[in-house]
């Protein structure tokens, strides 16, 4: 019993595997990566908004501010990138959408922040940092970020 729980331990310690959340709540709505797309549910009933249908993999959301962080991957897991939809739309670039992230460091987690903002834990060649962005923005470091 001892030895197995050693194992769970270690692979939940040492595993470098996305612990994110797929759906996160956005304005009145709610934010949600299904089957490699980013969809928008509004307050009424009715079919979800598609927000996002390209080619890179939705990975991570995160309610922040007023909207959401979304982080993609490419197929190669060899490159991240990270937007900040303030309107829950076109979380992929566009409009007032921000891209606060690029870059080769993998995404351990991201989540919404307990008082502002949001925190991303990114992870490179086995060594982790946290940074916590307060307003949304530089998920990897700079600005206002605060790294951990």
């Amino acid at each position: 019993m001892c030895r197995k729980l050693m194992i769970i331990i270690f692979i939940l310690v040492c595993s470098s595997t996305v612990y994110s959340a797929t759906t996160a709540s956005c304005g009145s709505g709610t934010v949600r990566i299904s089957g490699g797309d980013v969809y928008y549910y509004g307050d009424s009933e009715g079919d979800p908004l598609p927000v996002y249908g390209g080619e890179h993999k939705p990975i991570a959301v995160a309610s922040c501010g007023t909207g959401v962080v979304t982080v993609f991957e490419n197929n190669k897991h060899l490159i991240h990138w990270a937007y900040y939809s303030p309107d829950c739309l076109k979380t992929g670039g566009g409009g007032d959408t921000k891209q606060v992230y690029d870059g080769d460091h993998e995404l351990v987690s991201l989540s919404k922040h307990p008082d502002k903002g949001v925190v991303a834990r990114w992870e490179k060649k086995g060594k982790a940092q946290s940074y916590h962005s307060p307003d949304c923005l530089n998920v990897g470091g700079g600005g206002k970020t605060v790294r951990y």
